[in-house]
């Protein structure tokens, strides 16, 4: 009986235009979200930050490669990385410069690095072999 009740109901919605249009727009809006939100969700890269040197890093920064300014410390400014420590950062899929700055103040900057893989993993190494 439930079942004839339904298929009863069910005619009567699609037999009235105005409410198949209707069920069609909210249909074909809830197929907009979902690919919306799958196309950003394949444009946001983890990235694990280890530092794997001797030294601790007060300041990470990246900024992507066209920018004139830095971005934010991605330590806080606050916080220091020790040797063996590790952060997870987010990024879009772009070529970016990453500075690093360690207790001495020596800098340290990384040019053209590319983050498009869903999750990677960067290991500072000692400082000496970056460009200054």
């Amino acid at each position: 009986m439930e079942s004839s009740i339904f298929a009863e109901n069910f005619k009567l919605i699609f037999k009235n235009k105005k409410t198949m249009k209707s069920i069609i727009k909210i249909l074909m809006f809830a197929v907009a979200i979902v690919t919306v939100n799958k196309a950003v969700a394949q444009d946001v890269h983890h990235v694990k930050i280890t530092n794997n040197s001797k030294w601790d890093i007060d300041h990470i920064y990246i900024t992507p490669i066209n920018s004139t300014t830095w971005g934010s410390d991605l330590l806080g400014g606050d916080e220091v990385m020790i040797p063996g420590e590790s952060i997870d950062i987010i990024a879009d899929c772009d070529v970016y410069d990453v500075k690093i700055i360690d207790q001495d103040g020596i800098t340290c900057v990384l040019e053209d690095v590319i983050i498009c893989d869903e999750s990677e993993n960067w290991l500072i190494s000692d400082l000496t072999k970056c460009h200054k």
